[in-house]
């Protein structure tokens, strides 16, 4: 009996310290991070990573299911290339109003307007509706430069551009505002029509040696004959302004006429391209300190960097990085052979017959459901 009252003691003290019963200590429990598929898939969608490492940057340490820090995650082990997590899925069209360029007044108007699915911008109703719209704040608001709210759009008349374009279920209508307009398409077409943003954007005033020009590109171009040419309609679009300053007594329009060939395929590079900012004094020290991080983890984290060269290299690719979403520091991909485009905008400076100077005063970007605007802070009138 004494025997097995010791055996069982034994068998007592040995359970109490099985890796089981150990296993129940609450200090060494973990949890895991319940991620949805939506939020692994988005996250594939902006970073182009497989899935499942998808999820795992998702459920890594200190990331906690946020998909900005899981996307730098993903860019310090290599998994993924830099991009914009800002994702907004959106359909309707984008509108631009672009002024004839030897015209003195130098105002382009932007407009956006979404719908419930994307084939309703093949609709010339839809189309038709987007082009008036963006023609009666043209003509309507001049002298109101930067974003117009929806509420005094709404109250506008429609200003059509002649007679017969007023054609398709506007027909033989006089429409009051552009509210009862609006109400007339979504009618027709019975889905939510929003408009959700309306931007003037005008030039400074400048001199006869220094005029502003305005130029755009429509990325997924659609509309029909009705449409008037300087109204163009898509996804997304670009417009850029131009100081162009001459070595004469005035900027003639034979050269604003060359340089607005020159603006367009820029217009056409920052739709491509998409910066982020016009130079790279405009870049915020937490973005750089963000890139640098990630670079740093990148190079301690291969075993190949000598721990004396990590500097060097972080800052040879953070270099790289911030040209990259520099419009003035990226390469030219609507230009031969991709130049840098400052060094692009020199040398067209100086090739161009009576012109001393062309430099970017601005640039708008707009994608259905997002938009950027830079403007440069040291330009000014008269700039040489």
């Amino acid at each position: 009996e004494k025997r097995n009252c010791q055996e069982g003691t034994m068998m007592r003290l040995v359970s109490n310290f099985s890796p089981l019963r150990r296993l129940r200590i609450p200090a060494l429990s973990t949890q895991k991070v319940s991620i949805a598929p939506a939020l692994v898939k988005e996250l594939r969608d902006v970073s182009g990573a497989p899935m499942m490492e998808c999820k795992k940057a998702l459920m890594a340490e200190n990331v906690g299911g946020d998909i900005n820090k899981a996307l730098d995650w993903l860019r310090a082990k290599g998994i993924a290339k830099a991009k914009s997590s800002e994702r907004v899925s959106a359909e309707g069209l984008i509108a631009v109003f672009s002024p004839l360029p030897t015209s003195n007044t130098q105002t382009a108007t932007m407009v956006e307007v979404n719908s419930e699915t994307d084939f309703i911008a093949m609709n010339k109703d839809f189309q038709l509706f987007v082009a008036v719209l963006c023609n009666t704040v043209h003509s309507s608001l001049p002298s109101i430069s930067g974003a117009i709210s929806i509420p005094e759009v709404l109250k506008l008349p429609p200003v059509w551009w002649n007679v017969e374009s007023n054609t398709g279920i506007f027909k033989g209508k006089s429409h009051a505002t552009v509210q009862d307009m609006l109400g007339d398409i979504v009618s027709s077409i019975r889905e939510n029509i929003v408009i959700r943003r309306v931007e003037n954007i005008a030039t400074s005033a400048g001199s006869p040696q220094s005029r502003s020009l305005l130029s755009s590109y429509i990325h997924g171009k659609v509309g029909f004959d009705m449409v008037p040419p300087q109204i163009q309609l898509g996804r997304s679009a670009a417009v850029v302004e131009l100081k162009v300053t001459s070595t004469e007594e005035a900027v003639s329009d034979a050269s604003i006429l060359h340089c607005n060939d020159m603006a367009r395929k820029l217009a056409m590079h920052i739709v491509a391209a998409k910066p982020q900012y016009l130079t790279v004094t405009e870049v915020p020290v937490d973005v750089i300190e963000r890139e640098t991080a990630i670079f740093r983890k990148q190079a301690l984290d291969d075993l190949k960097t000598k721990p004396q060269m990590v500097d060097k290299i972080v800052a040879g690719k953070v270099k790289k990085r911030i040209s990259e979403i520099c419009l003035l520091e990226q390469s030219h991909v609507a230009e031969e052979n991709s130049p840098v485009v400052e060094k692009f905008l020199t040398a067209f400076s100086a090739s161009s017959a009576n012109l001393s100077h062309v430099g970017v005063n601005s640039y708008y970007l707009w994608s259905l459901g997002s938009s950027l605007q830079k403007e440069n802070p040291s330009t000014s009138d008269t700039q040489s």
